[in-house]
């Protein structure tokens, strides 16, 4: 938003024919009279065409007055100025409003080509004052920004409803003097649904954008992320995620198909590390049950995924005499406890509480090469069975594009009472 304001202001003070002139070295001109035309894209490729018309009079000797209207089907706005022989004045930018459906492509083509594939519907609107000294521009803008939709088809998100709210200080330095009030009313990203968002940034002007608060409703649930700064030249961002009573069933997409349901309440905090060119590259953290206490997960039936780990002498029975006392060995071989519980939770017929679900994901893999590591605790649902707690270690090696394939391997530990 900052280049569009940039390149608005730049119109606005009639730089019409040198928008490339930078706004420290603009001058208004010393000429009478009125000046109009048609901006072509040729200065702006993919960019609607408006009429503009700059008038200049002079009602006293030591007084020169600039009016500037601009009319067009995506663009419209009126600014004037007035100074004196010195170059000495004030400034106005009465209204603008510019499409941005209409002038997000060239801009982001000539600016940000990285975001050149996304999407915008919706209104930009400025209003501003200030000062002229030696005939140099300075003042505030006030920005409003209403978007109807906003999408990314290559990334896979999109949001809607947003409203931004602000203003530019210090001009034409481009900062904030306050944190700018960006709010959405739902948005979606990697297949999770976002509501009533409400997020605080800040320019410093060093080429950095800082997000000082930033909260949202999640999976029925909340989350905030930790105060973070954007490289706007690296687009990388680095933060905690801090879940609060976020429903379960809605991350079970995320987890590995072993599981057939997810159910109940989670909180915790995930460090993530997300790459404009590559999405997400890291996560890492934990979750535990939220404030309910419950959070639950049922297996997919699956024979043999937890009695066939067990000792050949300790499955069904536990076998105390070797095998070559024959008969005499049935006598001294107990029913094994443990089975019938393991037998019904690898069948999905009895589920487990979750009582901690720690997660690691990266895209470059990690030390021991893994792209994904996920550790499940969990204990039997049902009380006073022999299996106190089971553990399970899902690892995922490769490209991350393998996770919907997700399969149990690696150590599997049993804990039996």
């Amino acid at each position: 938003m900052s280049r569009l304001s940039f390149f608005v202001m730049a119109l606005w003070l009639g730089a019409l024919g040198e928008t490339s002139t930078a706004a420290e070295t603009w001058k208004l001109p010393s000429v009478q009279g009125t000046m109009e035309g048609d901006f072509s894209a040729g200065l702006l490729p993919g960019a609607p065409g408006f009429h503009w018309s700059l008038r200049s009079t002079k009602p006293r000797m030591d007084e020169q007055v600039f009016v500037l209207s601009i009319e067009g089907a995506a663009l419209r706005a009126r600014a004037d100025a007035v100074r004196d022989l010195k170059g000495d004045g004030s400034w106005r930018l009465i209204e603008a409003e510019a499409d941005l459906a209409a002038w997000w492509p060239g801009l982001a083509m000539s600016y940000v080509p990285a975001h050149a594939g996304l999407e915008v519907t919706g209104a930009a609107r400025l209003a501003g004052e200030g000062v002229l000294r030696g005939g140099q521009p300075s003042g505030q803008i006030e920005l409003q920004v209403d978007v109807a939709m906003a999408r990314d088809p290559k990334q896979g998100w999109s949001v809607a409803g947003v409203a931004l709210r602000g203003r530019l200080g210090e001009l034409p330095a481009l900062t904030t003097t306050e944190p700018f009030l960006l709010q959405f009313r739902e948005a979606a990203l990697a297949g999770v649904a976002l509501r009533d968002g409400v997020v605080k940034l800040a320019l410093p002007g060093d080429g950095t954008l800082r997000v000082t608060s930033a909260t949202c409703a999640m999976l029925d649930g909340r989350v905030a992320l930790t105060p973070f700064t954007v490289d706007l030249a690296k687009n990388k961002v680095r933060t905690t995620v801090d879940f609060t009573d976020v429903e379960l069933s809605g991350l079970a997409k995320f987890l590995p198909p072993a599981l057939a349901e997810a159910r109940g309440r989670v909180s915790g905090q995930l460090e993530v590390v997300w790459d404009l060119q590559r999405g997400l590259t890291v996560a890492s953290g934990g979750l535990r049950p939220g404030a309910s206490g419950f959070a639950a997960i049922t297996l997919a039936p699956a024979p043999g995924f937890l009695t066939d780990r067990l000792p050949a002498n300790m499955r069904e029975r536990i076998q105390l005499l070797p095998e070559w006392m024959g008969p005499v060995r049935k006598l001294f071989a107990p029913a094994n406890p443990a089975y019938p519980i393991l037998r019904a939770i690898e069948m999905g017929e009895s589920s487990l509480d979750l009582t901690a679900l720690e997660v690691g994901v990266s895209l470059d893999g990690d030390a021991r090469g893994r792209s994904a590591h996920i550790v499940a605790t969990t204990r039997p649902t049902t009380p006073g069975t022999a299996v106190g707690s089971v553990r399970f270690e899902f690892n995922v090696t490769g490209p991350l594009a393998d996770f919907a394939r997700l399969l149990a391997e690696g150590r599997l530990n049993l804990h039996v009472r």
